[in-house]
């Protein structure tokens, strides 16, 4: 059986079945390192991109979804843990509430035909919401299951934390690796400008300098409108990606202390803005 999986491998892709399993731990051990270093120290990171694109991949690619994938993606992210001074035990377990959301997230999708994951039709977009929820929510819950991984937080904060960066992670990064076309395709699109195309853009940039600068939980619904209107005009790609750096400029003003209507030491201050997020 495990010659027949890398005849498969080798005459889709042209490399054996060590390179690729070599590249996808090193991918999950990149990204997590990234995401390790990016966030406060002491603290749960506002932007955790590991799950979702390790999702999207497997989606796209489910050839890589064996038992033997889903280890070396684990393995990835515990060593990317091990090396920046997480223990053991904790590194196991965080890396398995990771793991979780995606095999969750994963199964939920696999409900879906694969001729619509590819975000073909209204269905995705529920299926997509119900991956990142519920994803979320089980990795949230198992991960308040440890006190020490809790990072001083109480257990509601902590969950609420966990579940609220999970999900919103996830839901805007996964639209984007559904859409995005083939690295082919993509060289052949032609970009072209005109000012009556830009106004959406210019739009939502001036609605994002204003929800940075007014700053509160409702200022994060600023650039809906304009968002919508990006929806109208352009297409369903370049849409998600216009989501995507939306949603990360918000998560990181959030992060800088940009976005709270009051001080940053007001924990309950922090938590709205945070779930609104």
């Amino acid at each position: 059986m495990g010659e027949a999986m890398n005849a498969r491998i080798n005459a889709r892709h042209g490399l054996p079945l060590t390179v690729q399993l070599i590249n996808l731990f090193m991918l999950a051990f990149l990204l997590s390192l990234v995401g390790i270093l990016s966030r406060p120290i002491g603290s749960l990171s506002l932007f955790w991109p590991v799950n979702a694109i390790l999702l999207g991949l497997l989606l796209r690619k489910p050839i890589y979804a064996t038992p033997l994938g889903w280890l070396t993606t684990y393995l990835g992210m515990i060593v990317a843990d091990l090396i920046t001074g997480e223990g053991w035990s904790l590194a196991l377990w965080l890396n398995a509430c990771n793991m979780s959301l995606i095999a969750v997230g994963y199964g939920i999708m696999l409900m879906l035909p694969q001729s619509q994951r590819r975000m073909g039709k209204p269905q995705a977009i529920l299926y997509m919401f119900s991956a990142s929820l519920a994803g979320a929510a089980v990795a949230s819950t198992l991960s308040v299951l440890r006190n020490d991984s809790l990072y001083n937080n109480t257990v509601v904060i902590a969950w609420l934390a966990w579940f609220s960066e999970q999900f919103s992670t996830t839901l805007l990064l996964l639209p984007v690796l559904m859409a995005a076309p083939r690295l082919k395709q993509l060289l052949r699109m032609q970009v072209r400008w005109r000012l009556q195309g830009c106004l959406p853009l210019l739009a939502l940039l001036l609605s994002l300098v204003f929800s940075v600068y007014i700053g509160g939980p409702g200022a994060i619904a600023f650039p809906i409108p304009a968002l919508l209107w990006c929806a109208v005009r352009y297409q369903l790609f370049p849409v998600t990606l216009l989501t995507l750096l939306t949603g990360m400029t918000e998560i990181s003003s959030i992060s800088a202390n940009l976005m709270l209507y009051e001080t940053p030491n007001n924990h309950n201050a922090f938590l709205d803005t945070l779930m609104s997020a």
